[in-house]
C-alpha cells in the first residue's frame, strides 16, 4: 500500500484528503511532528501548496518566490535523498493564451507565461524536471472550483476561456497516477467544457454582470485562452 502525504490543506488539499481515505491502494499519513515529517513515512508527496492569489503574486514577487520555490527546492531535496515520488500540481498559466479561441493547449506545447504566478509555476516544474527524483508526476490543471463552495464575484469576462475543473474530479485523477503507479510525465487534468469565465460564473450567479478582461483592471495580465487539452 502506498503511503501519501499532502503539503496544503486548501480546496484541493482537503478533496484529496476524502478521496485518499476512501482509496484501497493509498494510505493516507498525517504526521503531526513537524520536526522530522516524511523520512521513514511518505512513498508518495502531493505538492498543492503555493500562492494561489495571481495579482498578490504579481505584486509582492520576492515574497512569492519565498514562499513558492523556496520550500519546494527543500521538498525536492528531501525526495532525492529519501527515494520518494513527487507529484506537483501545475497550471494552465505557463502558457501565454494567445492560442485561437478554438484551441486547446497540449502538453507538448511550449510554455510562455504572462504573469508572475505563472513564471513560478513554470520554474517549479523544471527545477522538478532538472531534478534527481527518479518518479515525479507534474499535472496542470485549470480554473479549479468546488461544488461546495460558490465564487464570489460582481462581473466575469466574456474574453478569458477556461475549461473549469470540478476539484473532487480533479483529486480522483490525481490519486489515479498513485494507484495506477504512473510516474514521469506532465498530465492535463481539466473538466470537459470551455467556458468564458462569465458563462461560468453565471452558474453560480444568474446576476453576475459581463464585461471584457481588462475592464477588471487587474495587476497580473490573465491569459485569454488557458483552455488544456485533456491527457
Amino acid at each position: 500500500m502506498e503511503k501519501v502525504r499532502i503539503n496544503g490543506m486548501g480546496t484541493l488539499g482537503t478533496s484529496l484528503k476524502d478521496n485518499l481515505e476512501k482509496s484501497k491502494d493509498c494510505y493516507l499519513v498525517e504526521n503531526k511532528k513537524q520536526s522530522d515529517p516524511y523520512v521513514n513515512y511518505n512513498n508518495t508527496i502531493i505538492h498543492t501548496s503555493w500562492l494561489t492569489n495571481v495579482d498578490y503574486c504579481e505584486n509582492n514577487r520576492k515574497e512569492a518566490e519565498f514562499y513558492c520555490i523556496r520550500p519546494l527546492k527543500k521538498l525536492i531535496k528531501l525526495c532525492e535523498k529519501y527515494d520518494m515520488k513527487l507529484i506537483f500540481i501545475s497550471s494552465a498559466y505557463v502558457f501565454s493564451g494567445d492560442l485561437p479561441v478554438d484551441m486547446s493547449y497540449s502538453v507538448s506545447c511550449l510554455k510562455n507565461p504572462i504573469n508572475f504566478y505563472g513564471r513560478l509555476k513554470s520554474q517549479a516544474e523544471e527545477m522538478i524536471q532538472d531534478s534527481k527524483i527518479e518518479k515525479w508526476n507534474i499535472v496542470r490543471t485549470d480554473n479549479i472550483y468546488s461544488k461546495n463552495k460558490k465564487p464570489i464575484y460582481k462581473k466575469g469576462a466574456t474574453d478569458w476561456i477556461s475549461t473549469p475543473t470540478e476539484v473532487g474530479f480533479l483529486s480522483e485523477k490525481i490519486i489515479s497516477l498513485i494507484e495506477k503507479g504512473t510516474t514521469n510525465q506532465i498530465h492535463h487534468f481539466v473538466g470537459d467544457e470551455k467556458l468564458s469565465r462569465f458563462d461560468f460564473l453565471k452558474r453560480f450567479n444568474e446576476n453576475i454582470k459581463p464585461c471584457k478582461g481588462r475592464e477588471l483592471k487587474l495587476s497580473a495580465k490573465r491569459p485569454i485562452n488557458s483552455c488544456l487539452k485533456p491527457t
